[in-house]
C-alpha cells in the first residue's frame, strides 16, 4: 500500500502474508488512519511506489486506529511530464503516474510469455506541449483500455495510469504493467 500524511509526503507500506487477515478490516483505501508500533527499512529494488527513503513494516503487535480525516485533495497522485520519460532523467527504480488522451493504440495481440498466452497492446499517450509518450500495456489492462476507446462517443479517451513502470521493450522506451482507470470524456 502506499500511505500519505498530511504534508502530501509519500510512503511504501506493507503487510505480511500471514498477518492480511487482522489487518484487512481496517485497511481501506481513503480513510485516515494512525499506525503505531511497525518498523521502517530502507526501500530498496525496482518497483518502488514512492521515492520515500524507507519503506513501513506491519507487524502482528502494529495498532491501526481511525483519525481525524485528511484534506479530500490528498490522493498522491503526481503525473509526471512526458518530457522526464522519454530523456531518461527519472530513475526507473520508481513507479510513476500519468494522465493524458490516448492518440494511437493498436489491436490487442496474443504473444507468448514466459510459455503463456498474454494479451498486450501499444499505444501512445499526447499531453499539451504535442509530445507522445509510447506505452505498452499487457493482460487485463489491455482490454480494459480497448473497451474503453470502442465504448467512448465520439469523445477522447483520457488514460489515467497509478504506478506505471519505465522500461526498455525492444529498444524503445515503453510503460510495462500499469493500474489503469480510463475516463471517457
Amino acid at each position: 500500500m502506499v500511505l500519505i500524511d498530511s504534508n502530501g509526503d509519500k510512503i511504501h507500506a506493507s503487510v505480511k502474508k500471514e498477518l492480511v487477515n487482522q489487518f484487512e478490516h481496517q485497511l481501506e483505501q481513503g480513510k485516515t488512519l494512525t499506525f503505531t508500533n511497525f518498523s521502517l527499512n530502507h526501500s530498496v529494488g525496482s518497483y518502488r511506489t514512492t521515492n520515500h527513503l524507507y519503506k513501513i513494516s506491519v507487524f502482528a503487535t502494529t495498532r491501526v486506529r481511525s483519525c481525524e480525516a485528511l484534506h479530500v485533495s490528498l490522493n498522491g497522485f503526481t503525473p509526471v511530464n512526458f518530457h522526464e520519460v522519454l530523456d531518461g532523467s527519472l530513475n526507473p527504480d520508481f513507479l510513476i503516474d500519468v494522465i493524458r488522451h490516448v492518440v494511437e493504440v493498436s489491436h490487442v495481440e496474443m504473444i507468448s510469455v514466459n510459455g503463456k498466452e498474454t494479451q498486450k497492446i501499444s499505444l501512445e499517450l499526447h499531453d499539451l506541449a504535442d509530445v507522445r509518450l509510447p506505452m505498452v500495456l499487457w493482460r487485463n489492462f489491455s482490454t480494459d483500455v480497448t473497451n474503453a476507446i470502442q465504448l467512448r462517443d465520439e469523445g477522447r479517451v483520457i488514460l489515467v495510469l497509478r504506478f506505471g513502470k519505465i522500461k526498455v521493450w525492444k529498444g524503445k522506451l515503453k510503460f510495462v504493467y500499469a493500474l489503469v482507470n480510463t475516463i471517457n470524456n
